[in-house]
């Protein structure tokens, strides 16, 4: 173990701390800063793993009196890396994890280290639940910042459209209150983009009572991807608020590629199992079926199941204008070829109450959007280029129908124009307000907004 990088500045430094600092050397050093996505191998010059927000205003300064970049850790779940960045200051909120529901008022309060698990399980223990992501181990306030969808959105909205207020640490370590009387730029800000203005410590959120699910998953082989994709876009068609349908595109060594349906409605059984019952219905498949869900065993059945701890991914993602049939032969041809690889393609369903709001009211413009696509690929040790290749292939040819990208999604490894596709028409609104809010560029996590006088980096 190399000896620990502590100095005098940070011995005076973390006895102020209702938390802890973590430095290079210290013996738990390596496991606080490990990645999620072990493709990122970032160094951060400290952890700061707060208890309180006035552990966070602190480490901001420090971190500015160091000369040092900040990234923030909600859940420490990035697909791209950012929470933990080379050579940063890595301000770590899993200590602020307090959930408090006033269900009178139908909100919850809780700490920007809340993971998503947490607060279904706490929600739906009094009966009532907001929108999250399917992953419990999702960050709740990474979500939110980024957008956010999930089981409730076509219904209810994005995470987002759920905050009514958050605190948040400037980067000058002022702390104020957003929300839409308050702040009301911040507030706008944060709704899509808000890694970019601040760290935030607290959030207030709408809740909603909760609904019964009925729903699961139908699977067929893969090889039938032409057939099935049509259907499955005018099955849509038919389709209200109360259900949403994913489709999955999975392949892996030594086993039939499939195409799973992930179907839940928003109501009683026997009305769930008349919605979806056309899915079972396509020719011969391989198995699946639809009942009554526990939502907490749901999301909780996710974990580990896709993309275990331990594991190198590569993602990229498009929202989609249309399932048009150019792109159905584009996914057909992705997972009918031969090679063996372990790869997971998404068509994510969207619409609903996430397109009743105005593109320009949140920082996350992309409202119109029906279908969003994504390819993932995971590995363990070294990448197989090939693999990566093909992946970059399907990005590029379903960029045709392409209007924009879900910020969670993207790497800043993915260069200027994932900012562009990012936050689209927004773009120049939150150009002004970081150089308000953050008129230093400090925090420089997730897909950073440029300088106005610069391009997108």
């Amino acid at each position: 173990m190399p000896p620990s990088s502590r100095n005098e500045d940070h011995d005076a430094f973390a006895a102020a701390l209702s938390g802890s600092l973590v430095v290079p050397g210290d013996p738990d050093f390596e496991a606080t800063a490990r990645v999620f996505n072990q493709a990122f191998q970032h160094r951060p010059r400290l952890v700061v793993r707060c208890s309180t927000t006035d552990d966070v205003v602190a480490a901001v300064r420090h971190a500015r009196a160091a000369g040092l970049p900040v990234t923030v850790r909600s859940g420490g779940h990035a697909h791209g890396g950012a929470s933990v960045g080379e050579g940063a200051a890595v301000i770590d909120l899993r200590g602020l994890d307090t959930i408090e529901v006033d269900r009178e008022a139908m909100t919850a309060t809780l700490g920007g280290g809340v993971v998503s698990g947490a607060l279904i399980r706490q929600l739906a223990a009094e009966g009532l639940a907001t929108v999250t992501g399917f992953d419990p181990r999702v960050g709740v306030s990474g979500l939110l910042l980024g957008g956010g969808y999930g089981l409730l959105s076509r219904r209810h909205g994005l995470a987002c459209d759920q905050l009514l207020e958050a605190q948040v640490v400037l980067a000058d370590g002022s702390v104020v209150v957003a929300s839409p009387t308050q702040e009301p730029d911040l507030f706008w800000a944060l709704r899509g983009a808000g890694a970019n203005v601040g760290v935030v410590t607290k959030l207030v959120l709408r809740v909603h009572e909760l609904p019964s699910v009925y729903g699961g998953t139908f699977a067929y082989h893969a090889g039938r991807a032409a057939d099935l994709l049509p259907r499955y876009r005018a099955f849509l068609e038919t389709l209200g608020d109360d259900t949403t349908v994913y489709v999955g595109l999975e392949t892996a060594p030594n086993t039939f590629p499939s195409l799973t349906f992930m179907a839940f409605h928003l109501g009683p059984p026997d009305e769930g199992e008349a919605v979806l019952h056309p899915l079972t219905t396509w020719g011969r498949s391989l198995g699946g079926g639809f009942s009554e869900v526990d939502v907490v065993a749901l999301h909780h059945d996710t974990e580990n199941e896709t993309f275990p701890e331990g594991f190198s991914h590569s993602w990229r993602s498009h929202f989609l204008s249309a399932l048009d049939d150019a792109a159905i032969a584009t996914l057909s041809a992705a997972v009918s070829d031969s090679v063996q690889r372990s790869s997971w393609t998404v068509l994510e369903h969207m619409g609903g109450a996430i397109g009743r709001v105005d593109p320009a009211s949140t920082a996350f413009a992309h409202r119109g959007v029906q279908l969003g696509w994504v390819s993932a690929l995971k590995w363990q040790g070294a990448p197989d280029p090939d693999a990566l290749a093909w992946q970059e292939w399907l990005f590029e040819q379903m960029r045709p129908r392409a209007l924009g990208s879900y910020v969670n999604y993207v790497s800043p490894k993915h260069g200027p124009e994932a900012v562009v596709a990012a936050y689209t028409s927004n773009l120049g609104r939150l150009q002004q307000l970081k150089a308000r809010y953050d008129p230093d560029w400090v925090f420089t996590g997730n897909v950073t907004v440029p300088r106005p006088s610069q391009p997108p980096r």
